[in-house]
């Protein structure tokens, strides 16, 4: 991968996003090509700035740029508007800088904002009201990732056998097709589809509460997916109660053609690709125009390189999407 160049190989103006993390990235992939993408992409695009308890002190002697975009990914930190106050820039500046949104991070605590939205599957929060909703449903914790913790109930006596305590009881959704997709702000930048990973033969249906799930993720022809009109008119009204600046929204296509939103996400788990294409639409949100062509040479490497990983390493998971990007 010698085309690419990272950002101490040259001189000029610092084009990289400010980056306000608690802890460094810990990328979990089983694949060392993305995970080399990744480290690319997190020397070349941002400018970190950890606040954990050991790292802050480091953090505190380096300068905030107002004249760069300052994206804040961490929940209700002390430290981190003490830090940007003695920095002279104002919270509002800073994408995701409103509090209440990391206090929605909760599964309850967001479909309680939420509401009965005709996009969102019923949900309740007690084991009794959930023996009402119409059967299968999905039980989840409050917090976690993955699958982690989830379980399918096909039937009430299922439910009413299991000790076990949830957050959130939804009715399930006959999944035709899973995705996620990111935006900044009202832009749609980039959509993936989740596909199982074959190799581990764990799904919702299979693996047990404690398991997790590993999803493939490949990228969208946003000119050719059915959905993305949809999904656009959706997240205008979802932005009427999430104000969000960048986030992603986990959604689903079920066996009809319709749309259904699962959660939305302020901290989402960024690598490659990903990492890639957020910098490229937060730079253009912030300037009104594209990251120079250096950077833009490198971004497009990284998606270009991470399509043909793809392809070649899942080759079952990338044939079965069918608007796969080529």
């Amino acid at each position: 991968m010698a085309y690419f160049k990272t950002f101490e190989q040259h001189n000029g103006y610092d084009e990289r996003i400010q980056w306000i993390k608690l802890n460094p990235p810990d990328v979990k992939l089983e694949n060392e090509r993305v995970v080399e993408l990744s480290d690319i992409a997190m020397n070349e695009f941002f400018d970190m700035y950890y606040v954990n308890d050991t790292d802050f002190k480091y953090t505190k002697m380096k300068k905030l740029d107002k004249f760069r975009p300052i994206l804040r990914y961490v929940g209700i930190e002390p430290k981190v508007k003490e830090y940007v106050k003695s920095q002279h820039v104002k919270i509002k500046e800073i994408y995701n800088n409103d509090d209440r949104l990391f206090m929605l991070s909760r599964k309850d605590d967001w479909h309680k904002e939420i509401g009965d939205k005709s996009y969102v599957p019923k949900t309740v929060f007690t084991k009794a009201d959930a023996m009402e909703l119409k059967f299968p449903i999905i039980a989840k914790p409050a917090s976690g990732h993955s699958g982690l913790g989830i379980q399918k109930f096909k039937t009430p006596e299922e439910l009413k056998s299991c000790r076990k305590r949830f957050d959130v009881y939804s009715e399930a959704i006959n999944i035709a097709q899973e995705f996620r997709a990111m935006f900044v702000k009202d832009n749609l930048y980039i959509i993936y589809e989740r596909i199982y990973n074959t190799k581990k033969n764990k799904t919702m249906d299979n693996k047990n509460p404690e398991e997790e799930v590993q999803f493939v993720y490949i990228e969208q022809d946003l000119e050719k997916l059915p959905c993305v009109s949809e999904l656009k008119k959706i997240n205008k009204d979802f932005r009427e109660t999430f104000p969000l600046d960048f986030y992603s929204i986990d959604f689903c296509v079920d066996d009809k053609g319709k749309v259904w939103v699962i959660e939305s996400n302020l901290c989402s788990g960024l690598h490659s690709v990903q990492l890639a294409s957020a910098y490229v639409a937060i730079w253009k949100d912030f300037t009104g125009k594209n990251p120079s062509k250096q950077k833009m040479d490198v971004a497009n490497g990284i998606i270009e390189e991470y399509r043909k990983v793809i392809q070649e390493d899942y080759p079952k998971e990338f044939k079965d999407s069918k608007y796969a990007a080529k």
